[in-house]
């Protein structure tokens, strides 16, 4: 397929080519536009989301100590092996083994409770923004780039988001604007 090729078959689906670029061109700016406001306001809010959780950690100091598990007595492993799991089964450390897990489950309520009302409003934002980011970047991923300049700015985007190490569908996403660019090149 060439770039003859291309305008025919734009032409016959009944499309402008001037305006098929045209429209490529202002999808993908605005597609980079809101990206990168996404990007942004997903840092601003996960920077807000981190200083909730030292806020819930400092609130959580307050707290009595986390319960403290249990020993059992020292077990003589010289004595017959029925006669350890007897100890071991002992009503007295069964009753202190649940008085235990009470007590820590008690414990672990009381912090969940702390840390959902100080991080849970801040968590969610940053849960619904770096959704959304990572719904925008998917679509940068598969938009299908016109020219080398958008070619660049997506790599772009890769490499700020990956460093050396892409992803293999992004990858392959390059790849295929390579080649789908120099089909357009003469």
């Amino acid at each position: 397929m060439n770039i003859v090729t291309t305008n025919r078959q734009l032409l016959q689906a009944g499309v402008s080519p001037v305006a098929f670029i045209a429209d490529a061109v202002t999808g993908w700016a605005r597609l980079c536009r809101d990206y990168r406001a996404s990007s942004l306001e997903e840092r601003r809010l996960r920077v807000l989301m981190s200083a909730s959780h030292e806020l819930a950690e400092q609130r959580c100091r307050g707290l009595r100590p986390r319960p403290v598990k249990p020993d059992p007595d020292p077990i003589d492993t010289s004595l017959p092996l029925d006669t350890i799991v007897a100890q071991t089964n002992s009503p007295e450390w069964k009753a202190t083994w649940a008085a235990y897990e009470r007590d820590l489950s008690a414990w672990e309520g009381e912090r969940s409770s702390i840390e959902e009302e100080v991080t849970g409003a801040a968590v969610s934002r940053w849960e619904t923004a770096q959704a959304y980011e990572t719904d925008l970047f998917i679509r940068i991923r598969h938009y299908p780039v016109t020219t080398l300049a958008q070619l660049d700015e997506k790599a772009s985007f890769f490499e700020e988001r990956y460093g050396e190490e892409l992803e293999a569908s992004e990858a392959l996403a390059l790849i295929a604007d390579i080649k789908r660019l120099a089909e357009v090149r003469p």
